[in-house]
C-alpha cells in the first residue's frame, strides 16, 4: 500500500513512465540518464534522492524531444516559456509542476484529469494544456514565445492528462513531504 512517504526506486522509474506513456523503455532510460548527467534532475549515489514533482516535470518535457540528443534542450526550452494565453502560472515548467502536484493529490484539483492533454511542440517550442474543469468548462493554457509561429510546427508530443496523473501518482508520495 502506498503511504505518504512512498518511495519509488530509481530503477523502477522508467517502467512506471513506460506503462503510462507507451514510449520505448530504452528511450525513457536514456532521457533520465541524460537529465541526471546534466544535473537537471536529482542524482545520488549509492541511493537516489526521492523523486520530486520538478523531476517529473523535467522528465515529461524531455520525453517530448524527437530524439535523445535533443532531450535536454527540449526540457530547457519548453520549461522556460512564458504564458501566452489562458489562465496559468508564469512559466510552462511552473504550470506543469503545479499540475503534477495536483495529480499526485497534493492540491485540490481544478482540472479533470480524465479529460484533456498536454501538447508539446517538437519543432517549435510550445506547451498547450487543454482540458476541462469538473463543471465541463474548458481549461486552456498556452505557453510559447511571441517570436515563434506555432502554425509552422511540424511535429508534437501528445500526453493525455490521465497519463500524467498516473505518472505523478505512481512516482510521488500521496502527500507533500515538505508539509509534514
Amino acid at each position: 500500500m502506498k503511504t505518504a512517504h512512498h518511495r519509488v526506486l530509481a530503477r523502477d522509474m522508467p517502467g512506471v513512465i513506460q506503462t503510462a506513456t507507451g514510449l520505448p523503455l530504452p528511450f525513457i532510460r536514456q532521457v533520465i540518464i541524460a537529465l541526471k548527467k546534466g544535473r537537471r534532475i536529482g542524482v545520488g549515489r549509492p541511493i537516489s534522492p526521492t523523486t520530486t514533482p520538478r523531476d517529473v516535470a523535467r522528465i515529461v518535457l524531455a520525453l517530448s524531444a524527437s530524439s535523445l540528443g535533443l532531450a535536454g534542450d527540449a526540457e530547457w526550452r519548453v520549461g522556460r516559456l512564458h504564458l501566452f494565453a489562458g489562465a496559468g502560472k508564469e512559466t510552462a515548467e511552473t504550470e506543469l509542476l503545479d499540475l503534477i502536484e495536483t495529480a499526485a493529490g497534493w492540491h485540490e484539483p481544478k482540472i479533470d484529469f480524465r479529460h484533456g492533454s498536454l501538447l508539446i511542440g517538437q519543432t517549435v517550442p510550445m506547451l498547450d494544456i487543454r482540458g476541462q474543469d469538473f463543471a465541463g468548462a474548458p481549461v486552456i493554457c498556452t505557453y510559447r514565445s511571441t517570436e515563434d509561429r506555432p502554425e509552422l510546427a511540424q511535429s508534437f508530443f501528445l500526453l493525455p492528462l490521465s497519463a500524467l496523473r498516473k505518472i505523478a501518482r505512481d512516482l510521488l508520495p500521496t502527500e507533500n513531504p515538505e508539509h509534514d
